[in-house]
């Protein structure tokens, strides 16, 4: 796909991903995108730091190297979920299937 297309298909000035490629990619997106988090931010992020209960992310050594608090999108909730129980069964040595 041309980019410069994608470009002039949307408002002035705005980018689009017209098909992100699903999985952790796809994932690792939308957080970006949801929580205002840098890539790095969000390549560092830990389990423990996902506070699922309260809808909160701790992000961690930000800009700056100070930590900080953002929300954890209700779009994106669900599909973190879902990632974290694929990677227990992977740890595990258990093949995950979609039931």
């Amino acid at each position: 796909m041309n980019i410069g297309k994608a470009k002039a298909a949307a408002s002035p000035g705005a980018w689009v991903v017209p098909n992100p490629k699903p999985g952790t990619i796809e994932l690792s997106a939308r957080l970006l995108y949801g929580t205002g988090m840098r890539l790095m931010e969000c390549v560092r992020l830990r389990v423990k730091d996902v506070l699922f209960e309260e809808n909160q992310i701790l992000v961690r050594d930000g800009k700056g190297a100070k930590d900080r608090v953002t929300m954890l999108p209700a779009s994106v909730k669900a599909g973190l979920e879902t990632h974290l129980e694929r990677v227990k069964f992977v740890k595990r040595g258990t093949k995950w299937s979609e039931a």
